[in-house]
């Protein structure tokens, strides 16, 4: 849903601006393709100190995005809100259709017979997302490769290195960064991924194409935007 109008409202000054910052942290996320809750637009806000980390701030700024989308200035769809879902009654197209769901939702038990059990406990709702969304996308690449790419690899179309490639190299560069203190283990369920992205970070186009101090200058980018990357990778860094 775009931005609809339904009231005319008059904001002072400092609300139109503090209107204009919440825009841009939402279509940089949305860019990334993240829908963001308030909590996490107010804890981007108190990062950049724009707003003091205060409960009274945190109301606020839910009362200033609900006029700001009243009066048409914030997309009715940019904020997400977990607590609320719809009930709604599964149906199927087709007995074909059912199949392709259970097909989807198959998975085996790979914590049988383990010595160790591990599980990820996430203490915000709105980081969950986060994780599920990374996870649904990665299993569609999975699917890609297993089932539209037809060749052997090591690469996305073959042997050689294409414009897919040239694409993802730079995300899994980043997403191994990351990954080095995360241990999510997001690949492990994901081997012609896996794979592939092992196959990406060991050639020399890739390896070469940033500076031997990029992982430095990538940390450092990450804290300054107070992304949630770095929320992440430093609670477990902390952990360790």
């Amino acid at each position: 849903m775009a931005k609809v109008a339904y009231r005319e409202i008059k904001f002072r000054s400092n609300s139109l601006n503090q209107l204009a910052v919440c825009n841009e942290i939402i279509n940089e996320y949305q860019a990334q393709g993240f829908r963001l809750t308030l909590r996490q637009l107010y804890y981007q806000l108190v990062s950049r100190d724009i707003v003091p980390n205060t409960e009274r701030s945190y109301k606020n700024l839910g009362k200033l995005l609900s006029e700001g989308r009243m009066a048409g200035m914030v997309d009715w769809s940019a904020i997400e809100d977990r607590l609320r879902v719809p009930y709604k009654i599964t149906e199927w197209r087709s007995p074909a259709h059912i199949m392709d769901a259970v097909v989807a939702s198959y998975k085996l038990p790979r914590w049988d017979n383990q010595a160790y059990h591990v599980e990820l406990w996430c203490e915000k709702d709105a980081l969950a997302g986060v994780l599920e969304t990374a996870r649904q996308r990665v299993s569609r690449l999975e699917a890609a490769i297993a089932k539209e790419r037809g060749n052997d690899g090591p690469y996305f179309n073959g042997p050689d290195m294409c414009l897919v490639d040239a694409a993802y190299a730079p995300f899994f560069q980043r997403f191994m960064l990351c990954e080095e203190h995360l241990k999510t283990g997001l690949l492990d369920d994901f081997p012609l991924v896996a794979a592939w992205v092992d196959a990406l970070l060991a050639t020399d186009a890739v390896t070469g194409s940033v500076p031997p101090e990029f992982p430095e200058a990538f940390n450092a980018n990450l804290e300054r935007r107070g992304a949630l990357a770095w929320e992440l990778k430093t609670g477990a860094q902390a952990a360790e």
